[in-house]
């Protein structure tokens, strides 16, 4: 004796559209993120590279503040000189206080961005679960036509 079962299986798929409207949604606003994390770092980056180089100005132009001291006979010009290098040496001390700060806070900064590491990690997650659920519902949708097809 055989027996035949027929298995019908129908799927809904209304709100599919909506569905994967707002996953592109999710998906935009997500690359939004990481573009402006991509810039913030960026921007981190090139400020400390410019504080580095204007110290390295400041230091050289110590060197030759007194260097042009030494040469110097007048007491006015030797008190100029030593204006102008104290006023040189307040600078680096602003800018090294600056970046000093800033080292506090790269370490704070770098429990955050192990934070924003795993987050990150978990937006290409979700990326990707954006795109597989996309994926099942248009195939779901192209199931559903394919069976009415069928009937």
């Amino acid at each position: 004796m055989v027996e035949e079962v027929v298995i019908k299986v129908s799927t809904d798929t209304k709100g599919a559209k909506e569905l994967n409207k707002e996953l592109d949604k999710l998906s935009a606003t997500d690359k939004k993120n990481a573009e402006q994390f991509k810039k913030s770092n960026q921007e981190y980056a090139d400020a400390a590279k410019k504080r580095a180089r204007i110290i390295a100005e400041e230091e050289a132009n110590i060197k030759s503040l007194e260097k042009a001291k030494k040469k110097a006979y007048s007491p006015e010009d030797i008190k100029l000189y030593n204006e102008a290098i104290k006023q040189s040496k307040e600078n680096i001390s602003a800018l090294k206080g600056e970046t000093e700060k800033l080292s506090g806070k790269s370490t704070t900064l770098s429990k955050s961005l192990k934070k924003v590491g795993i987050a990150i990690v978990a937006a290409f997650s979700v990326k990707k679960i954006i795109d597989f659920t996309k994926a099942v519902v248009n195939r779901e949708c192209r199931n559903d036509s394919n069976t009415h097809l069928l009937e």
